[in-house]
């Protein structure tokens, strides 16, 4: 197919602006435009338009997107040109459904979940009701197109639900090293971006698993790896309670593990929880003799927090007695 040109009589192309390169679009590949819906009708009426929503729209080619059409179309245009596409009214049916997925997108809390059935549609509607007549009374729509962004397979970070299981186990270790980057770098926030991503695919992947088998223990020991990764970087970004979570995700399945107990007893430190530090300091000493002297100093230093504690609360409870 050549640019600007169709060799299906049911869609027309105009160009209004001409791009700057085509790139040929192959299954996989990310495009990101923005569009104006309208109908081919006396007034041309708008039924949307992306520059009032929240971000352009995006496309996967080859995922089985509900109005293949668009698929069709942008795969006929060139970076950055802008084109009109009137469409024969048999190609667009989708589009009722497709629109008001998007604008749902716009207002969440007023989305709910629907049956989308034939019984339904007819019951219910779309609860929009430029988008009921269109659905009643179907029309030729016209669509302005503008080509922002052409992205190869591998040119971008894949959504999760693109991939299968085999790619996710291998994009683990991938984002596992680019986190450690992140965090040599002191990026902590991309850091615990890719760290947080690598968790979502093991737990995804361990629900394939049965527990205790020898694949579900090798995907549990990445997991808790990375947790101690991502622990660490909530530690220095001082949200301490994160920290303490996911440590103790980790004891709860070792619960030798002296990184844990040390990030631990860090974070409950800086949340003034004096009795358990002192606890995971003397687990962390139990179950690592080396770390002996650094427990020492640390337990000093809780006795005089404890202390300090003790007498704040002493002065707040003298105070409220004879106020």
């Amino acid at each position: 197919m050549e640019i600007g040109t169709f060799t299906n009589p049911l869609i027309k192309k105009t160009i209004i602006h001409a791009g700057k390169d085509f790139k040929k679009i192959l299954p996989g590949t990310k495009v990101r435009f923005h569009f104006i819906t309208r109908k081919c009708d006396d007034n041309q009426t708008v039924i949307d338009d992306s520059r009032k929503m929240s971000k352009p729209m995006e496309l996967i080619i080859g995922k089985q997107f509900k109005l293949e059409v668009w698929e069709t179309i942008v795969q006929a245009m060139a970076l950055n040109e802008v084109a009109s596409f009137v469409v024969d009214k048999s190609l667009v049916h989708a589009y009722p459904l497709v629109s008001r997925t998007l604008r749902d997108a716009q207002h969440p809390e007023k989305a709910r979940s629907r049956h989308c059935c034939g019984h339904m549609l007819q019951s219910y509607g779309l609860e929009h009701e430029d988008l009921n007549s269109l659905l009643t009374n179907p029309c030729d729509l016209e669509f302005i197109i503008e080509l922002l962004q052409v992205e190869n397979a591998g040119e971008y970070e894949q959504e999760t639900w693109q991939l299968n299981e085999k790619e996710r186990l291998n994009e683990v270790p991938k984002l596992r090293e680019e986190g450690n980057a992140f965090f040599k770098n002191g990026d902590y926030t991309e850091a615990v971006q890719k760290y947080s991503r690598a968790i979502g695919f093991l737990d995804q992947l361990m629900l394939c698993e049965k527990p205790g088998e020898p694949e579900w223990k090798s995907l549990q020991d990445q997991k808790m790896a990375i947790l101690l990764n991502y622990a660490q970087c909530k530690l220095v970004l001082k949200e301490y309670y994160e920290v303490i979570e996911h440590c103790t995700t980790v004891l709860q399945y070792d619960q030798g593990n002296v990184k844990a107990l040390y990030r631990r007893a860090k974070a409950y430190t800086s949340t003034w929880n004096v009795s358990e530090a002192k606890a995971d300091l003397e687990a962390l000493e139990k179950n690592d003799p080396s770390m002996k002297n650094y427990v020492q100093q640390q337990l000093l230093i809780l006795s005089k927090i404890d202390k300090e504690k003790d007498s704040e609360l002493k002065e707040n409870i003298k105070g409220k007695l004879f106020n």
